[in-house]
């Protein structure tokens, strides 16, 4: 038992996503929280993959068919976006009403190529925030679902 606690305490000190269903009942779950990053900049928070660490995946550089990644953005989200933050979906594109999409990943140069969702807050209303926003990503890629939760956290308008 305490090598389970330790391994697991070792596991989530490097995972970037939280809140994912029970890890013991789908290991592609693990696997998305451990190739997962996050990348904060100019008043943005964005989750996205590497799509080469999750066999079958595919962004919208690829030739079809390409991966559809559904997000759901819960919490803060809809306060977020009523004082001025835009959620950002997997293809770039913000949500223009409700909390829920579905397209497929853009293509991105950043710290990862594939984007799963992001938080844009440099436009809103109170200057420094933080605005923040849980967001559920899922999809299947390879035939395998996948599924993780995790919160972004973005800075204000200036």
């Amino acid at each position: 038992m305490k090598k389970r606690i330790l391994g697991l305490a070792i596991l989530a000190s490097g995972t970037l996503l939280v809140g994912c269903t029970d890890p013991e009942q789908n290991s592609n779950d693990v696997v998305l929280q451990n190739v997962s990053q996050k990348a904060t900049f100019g008043g943005a928070s964005y989750v996205g993959i590497n799509q080469t660490d999750i066999s079958g995946f595919t962004n919208n550089s690829e030739p079809a068919p390409t991966t559809e990644v559904t997000l759901t953005f819960s919490g803060d989200a809809a306060t977020s976006r009523t004082d001025g933050c835009l959620l950002i979906p997997a293809s770039g594109l913000p949500i223009a009403t409700g909390l829920t999409s579905t397209s497929a990943s853009n293509s991105v140069d950043e710290v990862f190529d594939s984007t799963l969702g992001g938080l844009l807050c440099a436009n809103a209303t109170a200057v420094g925030g933080p605005y923040t926003a849980d967001v559920r990503i899922s999809f299947t890629a390879g035939g395998k679902s996948y599924s993780a939760t995790t919160t972004l956290t973005a800075a204000g308008g200036t």
